[in-house]
């Protein structure tokens, strides 16, 4: 299992224009000093284990990416 700490949640306009005139909660989490990370959940549907839900799913997509190199043309 991976911890993770809440440091931060912050109630926010949405972004999306299909929201307008709703609210977000923006979740900031940290897996240690230096990895911290942000994932957004509609403030309706809100609820702790989605937020749970919401941070694992952002950490797996991370974690396709970290640790790859690229190369530009």
């Amino acid at each position: 299992p991976t911890k993770f700490k809440i440091f931060d949640i912050r109630k926010v306009p949405s972004a999306e224009p299909a929201r307008v005139g709703k609210y977000d909660q923006l979740v900031m989490y940290e897996l240690d000093p230096m990895r911290r990370y942000i994932v957004r959940i509609p403030e309706e549907e809100f609820t702790e284990d989605l937020m749970i839900q919401k941070i694992k799913e952002d950490m797996e997509e991370r974690g396709k990416f970290t640790g790859r190199e690229f190369e530009i043309p």
